[in-house]
């Protein structure tokens, strides 16, 4: 999908997807999004961090050489870290921080597309591909 629509609008794409997937847990009675309550700032908070977050994920894929496991085990460990330290009375500051993650992994995206370097990329701006040289 990032070959036909580009790296950033893929992960935009993605990011709505996985809202879908996850709107059906709202209606599920004793799931963690059922207590946010649909239509709740809480409801709109979620969802835009999973859209934030696609782009923080996309960003891990690219610079990690395409790596769905290290993107898999980020997922896990976030979802962890929401079981183990509750966050809800602060919920504004997690969507803040998760926003500035996502403009600083669309940044890392942007200059990754353009061929610019960024800092961990040994300069050349493109993290490897399998089988690329």
């Amino acid at each position: 999908m990032s070959a036909r629509h580009g790296a950033v609008p893929a992960a935009g794409i993605v990011g709505a997807a996985w809202a879908l997937w996850h709107l059906p847990l709202f209606f599920l009675p004793g799931s963690y999004q059922h207590g946010l309550g649909v239509g709740s700032t809480d409801f709109w908070l979620f969802l835009l961090n999973l859209l934030a977050l696609s782009f923080v994920y996309a960003a891990v894929y690219f610079i990690t050489g395409r790596s769905i496991l290290a993107v898999v085990v980020l997922h896990a460990l976030a979802n962890a870290s929401g079981e183990l330290v509750s966050v809800y009375p602060a919920r504004g500051v997690e969507t803040v921080v998760t926003l500035v993650l996502a403009a600083s992994a669309v940044i890392v995206l942007v200059r990754r597309a353009r061929g610019r370097p960024d800092r961990d990329s040994g300069g050349s701006g493109i993290a490897p591909v399998r089988g690329e040289r």
